[in-house]
């Protein structure tokens, strides 16, 4: 049976979605990944660029809402946010709660091509996260 991982931000809109990507790219099949927020948001154009230049499109993933997803029992939450941290502490009591706290890349105030820089910053540092935590929790590096 594969591992179950849930990535829980407050939107699922930018931040849960590139980590999602990076988690089904080094998982595979060893594990089934979802993320969702504390509420759905829409999926942000700019981190779908940024993955896109790392050759991965999550283009096609679906903002959810906590409350929407159908399965409530995950091996592991990966927390993104302080508000999403807390509400999983009592609400997923057999999980093993990681928490990676992950600021927000957008700033309505940045020129465009900042916004971008900011958003590949965030890709890069959630890959490694990723990668890691693959490693760790879900199949062993050979």
């Amino acid at each position: 049976m594969a591992t179950t991982v849930l990535i829980l931000s407050d939107k699922n809109e930018t931040r849960s979605l590139i980590l999602e990507g990076w988690l089904k790219y080094y998982a595979k099949s060893d594990a089934e990944i979802t993320s969702a927020g504390l509420e759905s948001g829409k999926l942000n154009l700019i981190a779908a660029k940024a993955m896109m230049e790392a050759v991965i499109d999550i283009t096609k993933y679906k903002s959810k809402a906590l409350d929407s997803l159908e399965n409530d029992n995950f091996d592991h939450i990966i927390t993104l946010t302080e508000e999403a941290h807390k509400l999983t502490l009592n609400k997923f009591p057999k999980a093993q709660i990681h928490h990676k706290p992950t600021l927000h890349p957008l700033n309505e105030n940045d020129e465009d091509m900042e916004k971008l820089k900011k958003h590949r910053k965030t890709v890069n540092e959630l890959e490694e996260y990723a990668m890691e935590f693959t490693h760790k929790h879900i199949r062993k590096l050979i």
